[in-house]
């Protein structure tokens, strides 16, 4: 119904009012021009994807606020949901003929903390260098304490991490020749911002893992980088002989 996304404009006037003063992340849900006066262009960044934004904006073409495919160029959302949005109702609505044509939605900050918390408290801890990274509930989240959103068209904003297998063999074909299996942490597209804190989640890998390497360089936070190797099989091996002794089996 608003095929040129015209009510985008009334969208970002409504949230100029509600909040003067403030500076706004926004999330369109696809690109779009929208002239605004000069005044008011300052007050806007545009996000790119809607995991740093405050606010997200949708009109009915484009993008879907609830990803199908998010292996296939569709938005993950790493707390509420693993790969959504969550669902929430809209803070507003811009309506024609008394048909919504556009919908506000604002970031549920609370929920987001309570996630962040939950992994905090629940997660099996893994290295702390500068963050924190946890295995929790079938992948590994990365937790910072000090984050600011990234630039809105920032694509280098990333941790890398790789999983080395205990056998070769079950890595994806793509991934054999470097010995490894790449899945970065994109913060432009994959982590949730609050609190000046952020989260992000990637899925463990479906086949036994001997070590995480992981780390960033200075595009990422500043400083001089970092780089840090995690033995699950040593940790896992070392866990069992702990648990052992504390159940009194010495063994030999």
């Amino acid at each position: 119904m608003d095929y040129w996304h015209v009510a985008l404009r009334q969208s970002l006037e409504y949230l100029l009012a509600r909040y003067p003063g403030d500076a706004l992340r926004v999330w369109p849900g696809r690109p779009s021009g929208v002239i605004l006066p000069s005044k008011d262009k300052g007050r806007i960044a545009t996000m790119v994807s809607p995991h740093p934004a405050d606010f997200y904006l949708w009109t009915g073409r484009g993008y879907k606020l609830r990803a199908e495919n998010p292996g296939q160029g569709g938005f993950y959302h790493p707390l509420i949901d693993p790969r959504n949005i969550p669902d929430q109702s809209p803070i507003h609505s811009v309506k024609a003929y008394g048909s919504a044509i556009a919908l506000i939605y604002g970031k549920d900050t609370d929920a987001y903390r309570a996630a962040y918390d939950d992994v905090a408290a629940n997660g099996d801890p893994l290295e702390s260098a500068g963050f924190d990274l946890y295995a929790y509930d079938g992948g590994i989240y990365y937790l910072g304490a000090n984050c600011e959103p990234p630039a809105p068209n920032d694509a280098d904003l990333r941790v890398f991490l790789n999983f080395y297998p205990v056998n070769h063999a079950d890595l994806p074909a793509d991934s054999r020749e470097r010995g490894f299996e790449n899945r970065d942490f994109w913060f432009n597209e994959r982590a949730a911002f609050f609190d000046g804190k952020c989260v992000t989640r990637q899925p463990l890998p479906d086949y036994a893992i001997a070590r995480v390497r992981t780390g960033h360089n200075a595009t990422v936070g500043g400083g001089d980088g970092w780089r840090v190797d995690i033995d699950l099989a040593g940790r896992a091996a070392a866990r069992a002989v702990y648990e052992g002794i504390v159940a009194g089996d010495y063994g030999q």
